[in-house]
């Protein structure tokens, strides 16, 4: 039973990459079996035949798999709730509708250096990331701010 506990505890430590990569496995699998079921590749009387209630089937089980051992969350957290939960700040965590402000709120870096390094003004601080970043025809993207900040937290 200790063990077992020891285990959970690891699986919530996981990093969001670790949880991505799972849900990515499920959803590859449900994708797979989805489709070869649609296929028709149940062989009956020397005919294939479509089965839609299997492939629904493998859909609701494939979403409902993800949603139950936690990689697949059906609320988006915000920022400051995602360094709540986990007990401290990861810049793989932010994600293009992060704004500025938040970023900058979660990870502790200075509004005035971000502000200086990507070139923002006050209404820009305060925008998501993808936004400010799609205005400026992509000249940097939220990998270029999860950069920053790592080498920022490393000063």
């Amino acid at each position: 039973m200790r063990e077992g506990r020891e285990e959970l505890n690891f699986q919530k430590s996981d990093s969001a990459e670790q949880r991505r990569n799972r849900a990515l496995r499920f959803a590859i699998l449900g994708v797979v079996l989805s489709f070869s079921t649609f296929l028709g590749l149940v062989h009956r009387g020397g005919v294939f035949r479509v089965r839609r209630n299997d492939t629904l089937a493998v859909f609701i089980a494939t979403v409902g798999g993800t949603t139950v051992i936690g990689a697949y969350e059906w609320e988006l957290k915000t920022l400051a709730e995602t360094v709540q939960q986990r007990g401290g700040f990861d810049p793989g965590e932010i994600r293009g509708r992060d704004s500025f402000k938040e970023v900058s709120e979660a990870s502790g870096v200075s509004k005035k250096s971000l502000m200086k390094q990507f070139d923002l003004s006050e209404e820009e601080f305060g925008k998501p990331i993808k936004d400010v970043a799609m205005e400026r025809e992509y000249r940097f993207d939220t990998e270029d701010v999860r950069q920053f900040i790592s080498e920022q937290l490393k000063e």
